[in-house]
């Protein structure tokens, strides 16, 4: 699978994302606003159930958002094929930029 299908299928079917990819999501967004060793122990004290130690999804949120992002789509597209649509052109057979798009952004070709 290319990084054009990886990024179409993330940025279009990521409501079909499971609890632990949503939460290793949620868990590295918090991970970023805290800086120091220090902010991650107040973190801990304060919210003691606010990181996760789940290893299914700590092994997510150690990788780079490429691998994660292609590992999602590989199992989106496994387990949801009969709701991932990919827009081919018609004339190029490239992907279309949108799931609804009627026009290809690679060769011009319109399919209105």
């Amino acid at each position: 699978m290319n990084q054009e299908t990886v990024n179409y299928i993330v940025k279009y079917y990521s409501f079909l994302y499971n609890a632990i990819e949503k939460q290793a999501i949620e868990q590295e967004i918090i991970m970023m606003s805290l800086a120091t060793p220090e902010d991650v122990e107040n973190y801990k004290k304060l919210f003691p159930n606010g990181l996760s130690d789940d290893e299914d999804m700590l092994e997510l949120v150690g990788l780079s958002v490429d691998d994660f992002n292609f590992k999602v789509a590989e199992r989106l597209l496994d387990e949801h094929s009969d709701v991932i649509y990919l827009n081919f052109c018609e004339r190029c057979e490239s992907l279309a930029r949108t799931p609804l798009a009627k026009q290809c952004r690679h060769c011009g070709y319109d399919w209105h």
